[in-house]
């Protein structure tokens, strides 16, 4: 296995626990709005509301949904980059400074620049499957701190749909509570 191949695999990994963490983020983000607009328009405020407040509640938490998403991939890309991938791994082993990203750098330039990757490769090969082990578990911590937000969003917004039943039946039905059919005839 390649150097660049070890590094992309470790990179793989912190990347794969970032997204986890990263799309229960968003869902939280939604969830917080969609618990908000549901609290908003329950006791029958929907009807005193302006028609447009169900919509509004869907409008929000799209763009709260889009601008946690546009956060994280920036995240994303900023903590899984090679070079960064590569620094923790020097840092982890104990490696001198930039000695994986240099030989990442020069692998392509002539026979020394091979020699040397292949001779950090055969050091980093002896460390089994995470070269970053330390990172792997702060990412894991970032991950299952995402899923705890977001299973509090859900349980919030269940306690909400419960708590408001009527605002939660106007935003998932915004179309009916627009036309008045929401209630049904009497």
């Amino acid at each position: 296995m390649t150097l660049f191949d070890l590094v992309e695999r470790e990179r793989r990994g912190v990347a794969r626990q970032l997204t986890a963490g990263g799309v229960a983020l968003v869902l939280a983000g939604v969830l917080m709005v969609l618990l908000a607009a549901t609290l908003t328009l329950g006791d029958a405020r929907w009807l005193s509301l302006p028609r447009l407040t169900p919509f509004l509640g869907w409008g929000l938490a799209l763009v709260a949904g889009g601008l946690a998403a546009r956060w994280v991939r920036g995240r994303l890309s900023d903590e899984t980059s090679i070079t960064r991938i590569a620094g923790a791994v020097e840092s982890e082993r104990r490696m001198r400074d930039g000695a994986v990203r240099v030989a990442l750098e020069v692998a392509d330039h002539g026979a020394f620049g091979r020699l040397n990757a292949e001779q950090v490769a055969g050091k980093l090969s002896g460390f089994g499957d995470s070269l970053a082990p330390g990172l792997r578990k702060q990412v894991a911590r970032k991950a299952a701190g995402g899923l705890g937000v977001a299973a509090v969003g859900i349980l919030g917004l269940v306690t909400a749909a419960s708590a408001a039943p009527d605002g939660w039946r106007a935003l998932l039905h915004p179309v009916r509570a627009w036309n008045g059919t929401l209630l049904g005839g009497v």
